[in-house]
């Protein structure tokens, strides 16, 4: 699975312009289920305070790896009290997550994370490049390369990712680290994505307060929705 998200995936149920976490979330939990099972070790990454989609799957283990060391004051600094049945690794998956356990995992998930990583190398630019730079590739791979390490054979990877014009190599570096699509699609093309009407887009930029933002500025901020599998057998 390697597409974007669109409007008609949920007809008439969001506005256009969206908030896309908010989709994110909705197609996260229709989503996951089908690839958890009551005796699954699920790990979200970067889940920060919000666990509604993890705290909804029925899961032998519910982990999560985030480093809560806050990120332009947006995230917590503090380990929340998410209550019993949670298991917290204070580290960056890709950077300092060797503690957690290899060939462990029967579902890796995020959403809107991703598209964070690598992001201060390449300027914090959303536009499409077909060469990005290394600064911004190389972590990606490492994260794409650990997701690997921590899977059990037939466990899954699923991530909704922002910014989408911006991540569409996040193919290339799935596909890198030994990966294979859930489902099998066409290359997305940047162009159609970017002038399609029913693509999902965001309303707001990120900064504090929100701005307006122009319709070439939304072109560019549509959801990625992928989806890998590590070859072998659960």
């Amino acid at each position: 699975m390697f597409r974007y998200a669109k409007f008609s995936d949920y007809p008439g149920e969001f506005s256009h312009p969206i908030e896309t976490k908010h989709y994110q979330e909705r197609f996260l939990k229709d989503f996951l289920p089908k690839h958890c099972r009551r005796r699954s070790r699920v790990l979200e990454v970067g889940a920060n305070i919000n666990v509604n989609v993890l705290s909804r799957l029925r899961a032998k283990e519910k982990w999560i790896a985030d480093p809560y060391a806050g990120i332009a004051g947006a995230a917590e600094t503090e380990l929340p009290d998410l209550g019993p049945g949670y298991i917290i690794s204070r580290c960056v998956v890709g950077e300092n997550s060797d503690a957690l356990p290899s060939g462990f995992f029967d579902l890796i998930f995020s959403s809107s994370v991703l598209e964070h990583i690598g992001q201060e190398a390449a300027g914090f630019n959303c536009g499409h490049t077909v060469d990005p730079p290394e600064g911004q590739e190389a972590p990606r791979r490492a994260f794409c390369a650990e997701c690997f390490r921590l899977l059990k054979p037939g466990g899954v990877t699923v991530h909704t990712i922002d910014h989408a014009v911006r991540n569409v190599s996040y193919d290339a570096n799935f596909r890198g680290a030994g990966f294979v699509p859930l489902v099998e699609g066409e290359t997305i093309n940047v162009r159609r994505m970017m002038d399609d009407p029913e693509a999902l887009r965001q309303s707001v930029t990120w900064k504090r307060p929100p701005e307006p933002m122009t319709p070439e500025q939304m072109r560019l901020h549509s959801v990625l929705l992928v989806g890998y599998r590590k070859p072998g057998t659960r």
